[in-house]
C-alpha cells in the first residue's frame, strides 16, 4: 500500500525502499496486534487473576497489577491468596505467623474489593502433580466452573476534566460519616469507620497523578471519588 508512495521520496532520502514483503509483514503484525487488543479488552472472554501470598510485599505488587490492568481496560475477575498457614498451632512461632497472615488476608480482601477472593492453604509439600492440583482446584472453586468469568466491571476509573483528574474507586465501606483520605507519594490511603471499627485501604496511584495534589474526596455508597489538581 505504501511502496509506491515510498519510491517517490527515495531520490530525496537516498534510502532504499523496503521490500514489498517487509511492508506486508508489518501490516499483518499491526492487524494481529489489533485483533489481540480486541480479545484482551473483551470482558466476556478475557480476565486476569491475581495470585499473592499473605504478606505486605506480595499484596502491594498484586495491587499495582490490579491498577495497571484497570487502566488498560483489562478485566480482573479474581484474587487468590496463596500459602495460608493453618491456625491453632501449639508452636508459638507458627501460631504468631498464622495470626499475622489472617490480618493480611482481611486487608487484602478490602484492597481487592469488589473482586471475589479465594484462599489456598499452605500444603505440607510442593503443590505438584495432577492429583494435588485436582484437590486444590476442588477446595478453591468447589461447585463453581473455574473457566467462568467471576467478575466484570471497572473498579478504577479515571477521567480528565480540564486541569483536574477524577479518580473513582470501589471501596468496601459501609459508613460515610467518618472517613479520611490522604496521599503519601504514589499511594492514596483511605481510612473509613465501619460497623466493626476503622478500616484502611491503600490504593496505588498511576503516573498520571504525578505533579498533582489531592483536591477533594467524596464517598457515595461503595464508590469513592477523588479529584486531583495540578500543583501551581
Amino acid at each position: 500500500m505504501f511502496s509506491g508512495f515510498a519510491r517517490i521520496f527515495q531520490p530525496l532520502s537516498r534510502l532504499p525502499t523496503p521490500p514489498q514483503n517487509v511492508l506486508e509483514d508489518e501490516l499483518e503484525l499491526l492487524a494481529r496486534l489489533d485483533n489481540l487488543n480486541m480479545i484482551m479488552m473483551n470482558q466476556d472472554i478475557t480476565s486476569i487473576r491475581l495470585v499473592t501470598n499473605p504478606d505486605t510485599f506480595s499484596i502491594e505488587n498484586a495491587k499495582r497489577a490490579f491498577m495497571s490492568a484497570s487502566l488498560y481496560g483489562i478485566n480482573v475477575d479474581l484474587a487468590i491468596i496463596n500459602k495460608i498457614m493453618p491456625t491453632g498451632s501449639s508452636d508459638l512461632y507458627y501460631a504468631e505467623w498464622a495470626d499475622f497472615q489472617r490480618v493480611k488476608i482481611e486487608e487484602a480482601k478490602a484492597n481487592f474489593y469488589p473482586l471475589p477472593v479465594k484462599e489456598v492453604k499452605l500444603y505440607g509439600t510442593e503443590l505438584r502433580g495432577i492429583e494435588m492440583l485436582r484437590e486444590n482446584g476442588q477446595l478453591m472453586f468447589e461447585n463453581q466452573e473455574p473457566a467462568d468469568v467471576l467478575f466484570r466491571g471497572n473498579v478504577f476509573h479515571f477521567a480528565k476534566e480540564n486541569s483536574l483528574l477524577r479518580m473513582t474507586v470501589k471501596v468496601p465501606f459501609t459508613e460515610k460519616d467518618d472517613f479520611d483520605v490522604e496521599r503519601y507519594s504514589d499511594k492514596l490511603t483511605i481510612k473509613v469507620k465501619t460497623r466493626v471499627g476503622y478500616m484502611v485501604n491503600t490504593v496505588p496511584l498511576p503516573a498520571a497523578t504525578t505533579g498533582m495534589k489531592l483536591a477533594k474526596a467524596k464517598l457515595q455508597g461503595d464508590e469513592l471519588t477523588v479529584l486531583f489538581e495540578k500543583i501551581v
